[in-house]
Parts: C-alpha cells; sequence; structure tokens
C-alpha cells in the first residue's frame, strides 16, 4: 500500500528547474532561446508555404523538405511552453501526464525526422542514378506512403516506453534538473527496476538511427559511383552541389544527437548544465538551421522568402521625378542595387557563412559583458562603464550593416531605397565615429586611473561618465549629419549600382553624376579630422601613462599598471588597424581588384566588434569567470564562494 501511494503522489506532479544553478538569470537567458524559437518557427512556416505556393516547387524533393519542416516544428514546439514557464517564473509543476506526452511527442518526432532525412537520401539516390525514372518512382502516392511510414514507425517503437512509465513509483524525488521532460531524465527518478527502460531505450536509438544513418551512407555511395561515372567536371558538381543541403541537414541532426548521447552515457558525474546545453542544442539548432540552409543553396525558396518580407522585387528603375528652380524637370534614383563583392557572386552563400558567424559572436560576446557589468558590483566602475558603451556601440555598429550583408550574400535581397541607404550609412559612419570617441574616453580612463589615482572617484563620477558618453555622441552626429544632406542635393543620378555590400558614403557619392567636390573633400576632412585628433589624444594619454609607470620603483607595479592598459590597447589596434589598411587601398591601391576594398572593409565593420568581447573577457577575471561558468558550473561556484 505504501508503494502505491508514493507512486500516486510522486508521479501526480513533477518539478522542472530550468538551468540550475543560474535561477536569478533565468529571465536573461529566456532572451536568446526566444529568438531560437522565433527564428526557427518562422523559417520552417515560411518554407512550408513557398512549397505550397510556388508551383515550380511541387516535387518531391520539396515535398519532403515540406515533411522535415513539420517535424522540426512538432520536435521542439513541445518544449516551448514548460521552458518559458519555467524561466519566465510562471511555474515549474508538469502533471505526470502532460510530461509523458512531451517526451512521447519529442522522441517520436525525434526518430521521424531521421526517417525523413533518410526518405530524402532515397530522393537524391532516385534523382542522380535514375534520373529518367525519378516521376516514375517518387510519385505523390508513395511520398504521401513514406511519410505516414515514418510517423507510425516512430509512434509505434516509442509507445511501449511512455506506457511503461505509467507503472513506475517515483519515491525518490520528483526534481527535474530541466526545462522540459526527457525519457532518461524521468527513469533516473524511479524506484523500480528501470532496466528495460534503459536497454530498450538504447536499441531503439542504435536500431532506428543506426538503419536510418546506414541507409543514407548506402545512399551516398551509390551516388558518389554515379557521379564520378559523369564525364564533365561541371556535371559532377551540379549533381553533387544538389546533395549539399540534405548533407548539412543529416551532420545538424546526427552531430548532437550522438554527442547527446555521449553525454548522458558516459558523463554521469559532469555538470547537469552540460546535459540541459547538449539537449536544448539537440532539439533546437536543426529547426532553426535546417531553413536557412536550404533557403540559402535553393533560388526558389530564397526568392520566396524576399517576396514575403520585402516588396515584391524591383524589376527595373523607379524615377522620381523633380523639377528645378527653373522648372525643368530632373530624374532621381529611387533605390539603389548593392553588388556585394564584384567577382564573387558565386561564393556569396558561403561568404555569408563567416559573416553570420561573425555577427552571432558579436551579439553573443558584447550582450555577456553588458549583462556581467551590470549584475556584477565589483565591475560598477567608470572603465566597465565605458566597456558597456562600447559593447552596445559594437552591437548597433554590426546590425546597422551586417543585417543587410547576409540579405545580399543569402537572399539576393540587393536593391536598397535611397533613404534607407542614406539611414544606413548615417549610422554606419556615426558609430564608428562613436567608437573612435569611446576609445579616447577609456584611454582618459586609465591615464586618470594611473596617473592621479586619488582622484580618479572624484574626476570620473558616473555624471560625468554619462557627459562624456553624450558629447561623443553629439560629436559624432553633428559630423555625420551634413553627409545624407549633401546626397541629397545631388539629383543628377544616371547610374544605380553601388559596387559594395553595403552603403558607405564615398560608395554613394560615386554614383552620382552632378559636381561630388563638395562631398568628396567634406568626407576627407571629417575622416582625417577624427583620426587624428582622436590618435593623437590616445597617444598624448599613454605618454603620460608611460611617463607615470616608468616612475613606479618596483617592476612588479609597472607590470601591474600596464596590465590594465593591456586589453584597451588591443581593443585601439583592433579598430584602427582595418581602418587603415581600408584607407590605404581606396587611396592608393587603385589598381587593386574591387574585391580587396570591399573585404577591408567589411573586416573594418566586423573584427573590432568581434574581438573587443574576447578581449577585455581574457583579460577581465569576473567576465572570464561568468563565462567558464556557463559550461563548469561546479567551479564557477567554488570561485564565487572564495
Amino acid at each position: 500500500m505504501a508503494t502505491s501511494n508514493s507512486s500516486s503522489i510522486m508521479s501526480s506532479t513533477f518539478y522542472l528547474t530550468g538551468i540550475p544553478g543560474y535561477e536569478e538569470f533565468h529571465h536573461w537567458i529566456s532572451i536568446p532561446f526566444c529568438l531560437f524559437y522565433i527564428v526557427g518557427i518562422t523559417g520552417n512556416c515560411m518554407i512550408l508555404h513557398i512549397v505550397r505556393t510556388d508551383p515550380r516547387l511541387h516535387e518531391p524533393m520539396y515535398y519532403f523538405l515540406a515533411m522535415l519542416s513539420l517535424t522540426d516544428m512538432a520536435m521542439s514546439l513541445p518544449t516551448m511552453i514548460s521552458l518559458f514557464r519555467v524561466l519566465w517564473s510562471i511555474s515549474q509543476e508538469i502533471q505526470f501526464n502532460i510530461c509523458v506526452g512531451q517526451m512521447f511527442l519529442i522522441h517520436t518526432f525525434s526518430f521521424t525526422e531521421s526517417s525523413v532525412l533518410l526518405a530524402m537520401a532515397l530522393d537524391r539516390y532516385v534523382a542522380i542514378c535514375h534520373p529518367l525514372r525519378y516521376a516514375i518512382i517518387l510519385t505523390p502516392k508513395l511520398i504521401v506512403k513514406i511519410g505516414i511510414a515514418a510517423l507510425l514507425r516512430s509512434s509505434i517503437l516509442i509507445i511501449p516506453l511512455m506506457a511503461r512509465l505509467a507503472f513506475f513509483p517515483f519515491c525518490r524525488s520528483h526534481v527535474l534538473s530541466h526545462s522540459y521532460c526527457l525519457h532518461q531524465d524521468i527513469i533516473r527518478l524511479a524506484c523500480a527496476d528501470i532496466r528495460f527502460n534503459v536497454i530498450y531505450g538504447l536499441v531503439l536509438i542504435t536500431l532506428l538511427w543506426g538503419l536510418d544513418s546506414l541507409g543514407i551512407f548506402v545512399s551516398y555511395v551509390f551516388i558518389l559511383h554515379s557521379v564520378l561515372r559523369i564525364a564533365s567536371r561541371e556535371g559532377r558538381l551540379k549533381a553533387l552541389n544538389t546533395c549539399a543541403s540534405h548533407i548539412c541537414a543529416v551532420l545538424i541532426l546526427y552531430v548532437p544527437m550522438i554527442g547527446l548521447s555521449i553525454v548522458h552515457r558516459f558523463a554521469k558525474h559532469s555538470s547537469p548544465l552540460i546535459h540541459i546545453f547538449m539537449a536544448h542544442i539537440y532539439l533546437l539548432v536543426p529547426p532553426v538551421l535546417n531553413p536557412i540552409i536550404y533557403s540559402v543553396k535553393t533560388k526558389q525558396i530564397r526568392q520566396g522568402i524576399i517576396h514575403l518580407i520585402c516588396s515584391p522585387k524591383i524589376s527595373s528603375i523607379t524615377i522620381i521625378p523633380r523639377f528645378n528652380m527653373e522648372g525643368n524637370a530632373t530624374h532621381h534614383i529611387a533605390s539603389f542595387f548593392l553588388v556585394g563583392i564584384p567577382g564573387l557572386e558565386n561564393f556569396h552563400c558561403w561568404i555569408g557563412i563567416p559573416v553570420c558567424l561573425l555577427f552571432v559572436l558579436t551579439l553573443l560576446g558584447n550582450s555577456i559583458i553588458v549583462t556581467t557589468v551590470k549584475l556584477e558590483p565589483s565591475l560598477h566602475q567608470p572603465m566597465y562603464f565605458f566597456l558597456c558603451m562600447l559593447a552596445i556601440n559594437d552591437v548597433c555598429l554590426t546590425c546597422s550593416a551586417t543585417l543587410k550583408m547576409l540579405g545580399i550574400f543569402w537572399f539576393d535581397a540587393h536593391w536598397i531605397d535611397f533613404d534607407v541607404c542614406l539611414t544606413q550609412m548615417f549610422f554606419i559612419h556615426t558609430l564608428c565615429i562613436m567608437e573612435s570617441a569611446i576609445l579616447v574616453a577609456m584611454a582618459f580612463d586609465r591615464f586618470v586611473a594611473i596617473c592621479i589615482p586619488l582622484r580618479y572617484a572624484s574626476i570620473l563620477t558616473t555624471p560625468m561618465v554619462i557627459k562624456i558618453g553624450l558629447v561623443g555622441l553629439s560629436r559624432a552626429i553633428l559630423m555625420i549629419m551634413p553627409c545624407p544632406v549633401f546626397i541629397k542635393r545631388l539629383l543628377y543620378y544616371t547610374k544605380y549600382v553601388i559596387n559594395h555590400a553595403y552603403c558607405e558614403h564615398m560608395a554613394v557619392v560615386k554614383v552620382a553624376s552632378a559636381n561630388t567636390y563638395v562631398n568628396r573633400i567634406y568626407g576627407i576632412l571629417v575622416a582625417f579630422s577624427v583620426a587624428v585628433f582622436d590618435i593623437m589624444l590616445i597617444a598624448t594619454s599613454y605618454i603620460k601613462i608611460l611617463q607615470a609607470v616608468f616612475q613606479l620603483s618596483s617592476q612588479k607595479a609597472r607590470s601591474k599598471a600596464l596590465g590594465t592598459c593591456a586589453a584597451h590597447v588591443c581593443t585601439i589596434l583592433a579598430f584602427y588597424t582595418p581602418a587603415l589598411f581600408s584607407f590605404l587601398t581606396h587611396r592608393f591601391g587603385k589598381n587593386v581588384s574591387p574585391s580587396v576594398h570591399i573585404i577591408f572593409a567589411i573586416l573594418y565593420l566586423l573584427v573590432s566588434p568581434t574581438v573587443n568581447p574576447l578581449v577585455y573577457g581574457v583579460k577581465t577575471k569576473q567576465i572570464r569567470d561568468r563565462v567558464l561558468g556557463l559550461f563548469f558550473l561546479r567551479r564557477f561556484l567554488n570561485t564565487k564562494k572564495h
């Protein structure tokens, strides 16, 4: 009787802890999760809509892609409600029946996704090895049967595991160190013989994923055998290119799955955070990345997404008639066409990958910097307030340019409205000047801290730090504001193609047919005055710093003083070095390929925002401990205690 009562009580409700050890940060942690779910759901819904509405995509390959999108959403959506209920502190309780239902959906659609990838491998095999029989073999009826068979196979094989859980007494604990229910976590709480579930689960994983991966491997062996028999190199590349997206999708599913299995089987004593992190990667990465991969590699899907997000693609130049003072009509271009990187158009989809990676690292790194400074009382100092300014400026600078670049590289979104182009140009150049001003402020901070340390707190008060930031921003706005005004007066445009990946001042000026002497001179004066003035102030600060440091008696004190400046010096080099190379190639590299100019311009905007968080993360103990704590929870907690 005792066992029965215990079972009925303890199995009625479970409590989800979310991310153990980080309960106070749950609201912040929910932000990237929310973004992942939005991107995943939006991307897969777009895939489904485009496949349904575009007659060109009514083929077996895209029907299987639609199945993959449905499976991705069905696999990730069951976790969404419980995850955000926990992270937003709404409720940590989950009923046993709901928990079992959630487990059933997660594991069923996880196995179904593997089956769909096997079906897509079969599709590629038939298309390449038996192209003349492709339409005869993969009929719509057969595709529907394959989808139903994949779902039934997964459901029937998962039911025994779920049914057996109903008879388990849970008398040890009812606390799950997770944000949702997984089979391997639930059975650990049972105080009964769980060998059947463990063995059956292991056999099921080995059988299903083993057979599916073997089927995919065999399909590609036959595909490679057929491809190597094609005479022309172009024909071989074209055939293999149709398989690239599917191979990426296979790796995206199986690599996290293998990692999760290894962690659960052989890393039982590691931090719970590792298990949770791997489980989230396994369930969220495929739904997010699969739509991106297929939209990058499939022209029809790419064009369909552009049509959904933007207005219909401009097929001709839009001309706005204007009138001068004499009443004569003039013409003004309403939109520009951004080429991207001229000469490398065929590689845009691949170039977009490192650009996206740098963008993600920038957002993640600078978000960690701002969050750590906000939450760590020991970092509430002028030096770190300036660092927060730098991080926020870096995020804004990167977003102002990178989103459009990725649109060009991945979605052929080359067109940009005239006013939007000027707005982008204004933000990019304003934020670049603002970054230079922040570096000057940080040099001044180091000067006061080392040369007059006793007056540090009285000079750099919080109001003074805010005023310095506002002065830097005001200077940047006032210096850049005339640029779009001067461009607006250039009404005679005969060109509309900008050989660049974003709207940069000189690139926009070059397409004007009017006299651009004022624009060019003003642009050079602004760049020269900002660079020279700011570099002189930074150099003066460090001359004073070096004089003060060399007056210190001990070697240890000198090293410690200079050590506080190391991160700032690295940041200065990361910002000004790409700027110098970009300037030199523009002024003295007229015979250099245009692609080189643009690559340097892109690096100028992306390198510094990516490197800055890494530099300060390495040099600042509190930030370093916070990041290490994400992966080594116990070590982080021990450090905090001491």
